[in-house]
């Protein structure tokens, strides 16, 4: 007891003790719970525009479902259909030549250019901008009853958030 060392055992943790620190498991935790981040915000930003086309076809099918139960009903439906699809098309196509080339088509190719290079050809197509910009034509399309998919906009919006994201 005298001799001035400390008598505490020395502590050997092994690799299988669970208080034992892995800075490549700590790493690999960080790397998951970043990747499910990402996958959170993914799923808000597809949620929203799939929750506002639901909302926006619901009042449009209303809307026509009502003008055909009045009289000469096919007539004012058919009108009121057109009526519908030359605003929301019309508010998209604004959008587009407005804004230009950063929302049109469907974004796959700019995508598959940035997995496959790493780099976006341009950075705007990559951007919170465009994120806004496309889900808002993508919305106004499909409700004007254009014959587009929402998949191939939904898959760039997705990577975009992704990169904004981390």
């Amino acid at each position: 007891m005298g001799d001035g060392h400390s008598h505490s055992p020395e502590v050997n943790r092994s690799r299988h003790d669970p208080w034992y620190y892995n800075p490549r498991g700590c790493a690999m935790l960080m790397s998951f719970s970043w990747t499910i981040c990402i996958g959170i915000m993914v799923a808000i930003v597809a949620f929203i525009p799939t929750f506002c086309l639901k909302n926006l076809m619901d009042v449009k099918f209303h809307i026509l479902d009502n003008e055909l139960k009045k009289e000469n009903g096919i007539l004012t439906m058919t009108l009121a259909n057109i009526g519908i699809a030359i605003l929301f098309g019309g508010f998209s196509s604004f959008c587009v030549c407005y804004f230009g080339y950063i929302i049109t088509g469907s974004g796959l190719p700019q995508t598959i250019s940035y997995l496959k290079c790493g780099y976006a050809m341009d950075p705007h197509l990559m951007s919170v901008k465009n994120i806004f910009l496309k889900n808002i034509a993508m919305v106004s399309t499909v409700v004007a009853g254009l014959s587009v998919g929402r998949e191939g906009p939904a898959i760039q919006i997705s990577a975009a958030v992704a990169l904004q994201t981390g």
